[in-house]
């Protein structure tokens, strides 16, 4: 092309590079229309009311700014569990569900809405699905679990508007029927089936000896009570065995019992698990520091558990951990175990008959338990509220 090219360099003052090109000059013709401004495709529709599911801080700003160019009204929640909350509080057009969130994924928050579980108003709403895999199998994933749409991220506008104005036109994938919830978590059982019983024979096999005595003559007491439409007692039954159903991985009955115990606690006036109104503090409950972090192996445990499965789990396991323990079926029994003996770590049921696991937590650390590291169980949904009140009992960790 007939340039030059040189390097011109002084120590300590840095290097010059440099080009010479001699080049034909070429006639400009018409000048180049300005870009337009960008006009989204989808009109603004104040009908348009989307629920947002993402954690990440990052994807919801992100999403926050590409809504807010097309005009759609939102909000945006950071988990499932604030996602049936808002979908039991009122209606939306639609929910843009990321598939990986703490406390409750997409995949099964979904399956609780396509159950229409925890009071959703709106069983049917259309799900988005927001993942990062792009595979055909996570799609499928996405689908199976009762989703009708799916959108890879990083999520674009030139994706995000075609999703939109399917769902505009009701032409976002209709489900056809909710996908066959799941009976038993096989992962459970398989777990169960490798760990070893309290005794001889796999934790399994003592599990299932424990349902058939015991689960049988509990369900015909339940019947009994929902007849008899004592609420607190017919909340007290269901937490517990639902909590034996979540144990043996029986995913179903668990959720059914779930709802029974929400129906008992709304009989007694009492506020279902989850629904108190929500806390003013935004920042989680800060946990009570305790002056034995971590329990060694040779510190004796106190477990207070009146579900026979999850009390037979738990045993197991801290056998298998080599710890040494003293189980108690109910509250006042814990309290007056550690009453005559105080115990180096607690682990406790939230709710117990008589009671419950917050009041022996309080009585714990009136008595001086600091160095006592109380873990408190609790398979009630961890709302900003219960965990003040876990946090005003003094627990460790739960």
């Amino acid at each position: 092309m007939g340039g030059r090219i040189g390097l011109e360099s002084e120590p300590g003052r840095g290097s010059t590079f440099w080009a010479d090109l001699e080049l034909p000059i070429v006639a400009i013709g018409d000048e180049i229309a300005p870009a337009e401004s960008f006009r989204p495709a989808v009109a603004p529709d104040a009908t348009l009311h989307l629920l947002v599911a993402e954690d990440n801080r990052v994807n919801q700003l992100v999403i926050r700014l590409l809504l807010e160019k097309i005009g759609a009204k939102f909000e945006i929640v950071s988990d499932g569990v604030e996602v049936l909350e808002r979908l039991a509080a009122g209606d939306f057009t639609a929910v843009l569900m990321d598939c990986q969130m703490p406390r409750l994924d997409g995949y099964e928050t979904t399956r609780r809405i396509r159950a229409g579980v925890q009071g959703v108003r709106q069983p049917r709403i259309p799900i988005i699905a927001l993942t990062a895999n792009a595979l055909a199998s996570d799609r499928e994933k996405c689908l199976t679990a009762g989703m009708n749409d799916y959108l890879s991220k990083p999520i674009r506008l030139e994706a995000l508007i075609p999703a939109l104005e399917r769902l505009r036109a009701g032409a976002v994938p209709a489900v056809a029927a909710a996908p066959r919830p799941l009976m038993l978590d096989t992962e459970q059982l398989e777990q169960l089936r490798e760990m070893s019983g309290r005794d001889d024979g796999t934790l399994l096999d003592e599990l299932i000896a424990i349902v058939t005595r015991d689960v049988p003559p509990d369900l015909a007491r339940l019947h009994a009570l929902v007849e008899q439409r004592a609420g607190a007692e017919v909340a007290q039954l269901a937490h517990r065995l639902a909590g034996s159903a979540a144990s043996l991985g029986a995913v179903s009955l668990r959720a059914v019992l779930h709802e029974l115990e929400q129906a008992g606690r709304k009989a007694t006036g009492r506020p279902p698990t989850g629904s108190a109104p929500r806390s003013t503090r935004t920042g989680p409950a800060p946990v009570r520091p305790c002056k034995i972090f971590p329990p060694s192996a040779r510190d004796e445990i106190l477990i207070v558990e009146d579900d026979p499965v999850a009390s037979a789990v738990l045993q197991a396991s801290l056998k298998t951990l080599g710890h040494e323990f003293t189980v108690a079926v109910t509250g006042d029994e814990g309290w007056k175990r550690f009453s005559a003996e105080p115990y180096r770590v607690v682990i406790s049921d939230w709710m117990l008959p008589g009671m419950d696991g917050l009041e022996l937590c309080r009585r714990v650390r009136r008595r001086g338990g600091d160095y006592t590291y109380f873990i408190l169980l609790s398979s009630q949904t961890t709302s900003p509220d219960n965990l003040d009140q876990a946090t005003a009992a003094g627990w460790t960790i739960s």
